[in-house]
This record gives structure tokens, sequence and C-alpha cells, in this order.
């Protein structure tokens, strides 16, 4: 199953999206301190918000394909 631009197009997306965005930079910034540890889990965390993220565009550019 994919997921349509449509899907994106909810309150609930929105509200999902507004979350992980909030997440993502408060990761970021906590990236610039602390040690190397941390900072490849954070990285990885950041790197998992940003694939969701993606989710919303990859459907956008498969609806294009069609």
């Amino acid at each position: 199953m994919s997921l349509v631009p449509a899907d994106f197009k909810t309150r609930t997306w929105e509200h999902f999206r507004e979350h992980l965005e909030a997440k993502l930079a408060r990761l970021r910034e906590e990236n610039d301190s602390g040690d190397m540890e941390a900072t490849t889990k954070r990285r990885g965390r950041i790197s998992e918000i940003k694939e969701l993220l993606s989710l919303e565009a990859q459907a956008q550019h498969g609806e294009d394909a069609r």
C-alpha cells in the first residue's frame, strides 16, 4: 500500500508534521553539543524524522509520475 497526496491533506498529518519539525529542530540544536555517542544517536533520530517528513514529497512525486 502506498500513500497518496490526499493522505497528507488531513489535520492529523498537519499536527504530526508540526510535531516532527519541532522535534527535528530540537535535536539539531542538541546535536551541537555533547559527546560523540549522543551525537551519533541524535543523528540517527534526525535521519528517521527526515525520512518520515519526506513521505509527503514522495507521494506527490509518485502522483506526478502517473
